[in-house]
């Protein structure tokens, strides 16, 4: 008889921590001007790989979204604690898990949208990349004459994001 062969579960960590923005302008909203913006951040990895880590951004604006920073607190301090023992690296692609997580624990829009963006981005390599697409691999020399026309043709005000 062969002895049984005993894995040990390896759940992922995960830890979070908030910045505050500070602004160089005051930024408007429909409730007024914001000087400056809280964000939590949540981390997530694999011990075996420490290196690669997923991150995603729960970004509420005051005043405007419905969830209050303790709220948001709060939540990402349950999600960082079940993820450390309930998440294995084979399921960070699953959004079935993503949703158990939302809804034992009735994750507002904002914690959610960090979750799901830390365990998009870990499954992605950890470079800032929540999914791939065409236009991700383009190269700019390609784009520039489209930017170029479409400001010279039609648009008053475009934005523009590399990272």
């Amino acid at each position: 008889m062969e002895a049984p062969i005993f894995v040990r579960f390896m759940p992922l960590n995960a830890h979070f921590f908030k910045k505050t923005f500070h602004f160089s302008f005051q930024a408007r909203t429909s409730r007024g001007t914001m000087t400056q913006k809280d964000s939590w951040f949540l981390k997530v990895w694999d011990e075996r790989t420490p290196e690669v880590v997923g991150i995603g951004e729960a970004g509420p604006l005051a005043g405007l979204s419905p969830e209050k920073p303790e709220e948001v607190e709060q939540q990402l301090e349950q999600v960082v604690a079940w993820i450390s023992k309930n998440l294995a690296p084979g399921d960070v692609g699953s959004q079935d898990v993503v949703q158990r997580l939302a809804k034992q624990h009735r994750l507002s829009s904002s914690v959610l949208f960090a979750v799901e963006t830390a365990l998009l981005d870990l499954k992605n390599g950890g470079r800032r990349v929540i999914f791939q697409n065409g236009f991700l691999g383009q190269k700019m020399y390609f784009l520039q004459p489209k930017i170029v026309y479409k400001s010279y043709s039609e648009y008053h005000c475009f934005i523009i994001t590399f990272w």
